[in-house]
């Protein structure tokens, strides 16, 4: 059983306000991957992009190494989610070897023999070695050469199991062989791009996301939102929706904070719908670039899906304004 990925958003969404960390970014892209995989080896790419996820759910509890397998294991259980909770555990381990982790072994004697006694009873399927080979080719900010990717961990953790590594290459062989096509391309490698400054953009608008009830009437934060200008500095906004037509949306009130501010040219706008799905801004949201920066407004970069990497300039969402 697991989750939907509405639910799935949600719990990696509130395991990141717990422990915010880079870890976040890994596991979107580690979900984008299997899902692209799954969409073209006949497998199920929604239980794929749930699975990959939640692979590291875990690590809500604390910075940790071997500890966040039995975290996200035991987690993953108590909600009843038991394929995600073998995910959790089998991520780590593509050989059913608890001495073949790469990292430090800072779990307890009781969850160390869990995670040994659960690897034995696993009966891993496409789905465990998908998300096994996701995590070799996801890093935090885009997707890697699984050679890079191994030889990074290597280089943090000072040694990389032969065996493990080796099984690594077979799993990218498998899934090429299944798909008929290079790995990267069906992930379009090249193409998925999530730099470091929209990862700031997205931690910074998830700081100020949650919900609130500022009176009977009003309430705010169900949409957060991230400005950058050109100077480089970030401001964020809430959208604030009222009983009548006095609220705003997030983005303007994230350029309004700019403005405030004394700066007035935007380069990237990022926003975080409910359940962090996908969307562009509004006709309204628009219509204030514009007139902010006539003539510069097409070059504006918008994120209009973060799970994927998806950005667009706004002169592809407003390719003629009313005044030109």
């Amino acid at each position: 059983m697991y989750p939907s990925r509405k639910e799935a958003e949600d719990l990696l969404l509130e395991a990141g306000k717990c422990n915010p960390g880079q870890w976040e970014s890994h596991s979107r892209i580690t979900a984008y991957c299997a899902e692209k995989i799954a969409e073209r080896s006949g497998m199920d790419s929604e239980k794929a992009y749930i699975l990959g996820l939640l692979h590291d759910i875990g690590r809500k509890f604390g910075v940790g190494h071997l500890r966040h397998v039995s975290d996200g294991y035991k987690y993953m259980m108590s909600m009843g989610y038991d394929e995600v909770a073998r995910i959790c555990l089998t991520h780590s381990f593509n050989k059913d070897k608890i001495e073949a982790y790469v990292g430090n072994f800072d779990a307890s004697e009781e969850d160390t023999e869990l995670i040994r006694e659960k690897l034995k009873e696993a009966v891993q399927d496409d789905y465990d070695k998908l998300i096994q080979l996701c995590d070799s080719i996801a890093g935090a900010e885009g997707i890697m050469d699984i050679i890079d990717r191994m030889n990074d961990v290597k280089r943090r953790y000072g040694s990389y199991d032969p065996e493990k590594w080796q099984t690594n290459l077979d799993l990218k062989a498998y899934f090429e062989a299944r798909m008929g096509m290079d790995i990267y391309t069906a992930v379009g490698k090249d193409d998925y791009k999530m730099d470091q400054i929209w990862v700031d953009m997205y931690n910074a608008a998830k700081a100020v996301l949650g919900e609130r009830r500022i009176s009977d009437y009003v309430t705010a934060g169900e949409v957060s939102a991230a400005v950058r200008s050109k100077s480089g500095k970030i401001y964020v906004g809430v959208c604030i929706d009222t009983c009548s037509t006095l609220g705003i949306c997030a983005e303007r009130n994230a350029i309004f904070n700019m403005i405030t501010n004394g700066e007035h040219e935007i380069d990237r706008v990022l926003c975080i719908p409910p359940n962090e799905g996908k969307g562009a801004p509004c006709g309204a949201c628009r219509e204030l670039m514009v007139q902010l920066m006539p003539g510069k407004y097409k070059d504006i970069d918008i994120m209009i899906d973060y799970s994927q990497g998806c950005v667009m300039k706004l002169g592809e969402l407003t390719p003629e304004w009313w005044i030109d």
